[in-house]
């Protein structure tokens, strides 16, 4: 009987679910999205930093409502500013730094790209980092929220700009 058991289960299909990331379109200014699933509008911004030059800084900054009333601002990933910004070469098309907000099912993730190399105005490989909110409420010091890694990997290839390479983004999969 316990080997007809193992045997049926050995035969049945599991399914391995994972959802694909699907960009999410922000627009300039406050974009209203319940990041963390508590039920309540939190909400990115979406702004920009003209440094005077063809292509200024985009800006993102993340707020969570608290329960208590208010919001926190969650910290950019292993820094204590708040601004995600992306970064271009001085008089050209090309993006060597740049962050996304994703989701898979429910959750949200943030993807950002960097070229790596010694020449950032060539065709370079990008390397990713897939960032998961994390909340936590019992580390005196420390934000209620945070941005942490839970996944890395480098492009398949060079590219000139990391806006080319976000296209590889299609290929992994996350838990919903």
């Amino acid at each position: 009987m316990k080997n007809s058991f193992l045997a049926g289960l050995l035969l049945f299909p599991f399914p391995i679910y994972a959802a694909p990331l699907i960009p999410v379109d922000l627009t300039p200014g406050a974009n209203i999205i319940d990041i963390n699933n508590d039920g309540c509008d939190d909400y990115i911004m979406l702004g920009q930093f003209d440094n005077n030059t063809a292509y200024p800084n985009r800006g993102m900054s993340f707020f969570i409502r608290k329960p208590d009333g208010g919001f926190s601002i969650v910290p950019v990933a292993n820094n204590d500013y708040f601004i995600w910004f992306d970064y271009w070469l001085s008089a050209s098309a090309i993006a060597i730094a740049d962050t996304r907000l994703y989701r898979a099912g429910s959750h949200y993730y943030l993807v950002s790209a960097h070229k790596t190399g010694d020449d950032l105005s060539d065709t370079q490989p990008v390397s990713f980092s897939v960032y998961q909110l994390s909340e936590t409420h019992n580390d005196p010091g420390m934000p209620l929220y945070s941005w942490q890694v839970m996944k890395t990997f480098s492009s398949s290839q060079p590219y000139l700009s990391v806006e080319q390479a976000f296209s590889e983004i299609d290929r992994i999969s996350l838990p919903p």
